[in-house]
């Protein structure tokens, strides 16, 4: 991971790989933690970082 401290919606989503769409449903349901700068969103690298060490969730059947 790039050594930013703060990444864009369209930076973060493409570290990440998922879509615009599912980006923002994970911020509206905290499970990505923004950061507000004026008008803009701003991502963390530590918020990225625990996303993707959290272990999976059960699935539902």
């Amino acid at each position: 991971m790039e050594d930013k401290l703060l990444f864009t919606v369209r930076e973060a989503r493409a570290l990440l790989g998922i879509s615009r769409s599912l980006f923002y449903k994970l911020i509206g349901t905290g499970a990505i933690p923004v950061v507000r700068l004026g008008g803009a969103v701003r991502v963390s690298r530590a918020a990225l970082e625990r996303l993707t060490e959290q272990p999976p969730r059960d699935q539902k059947k």
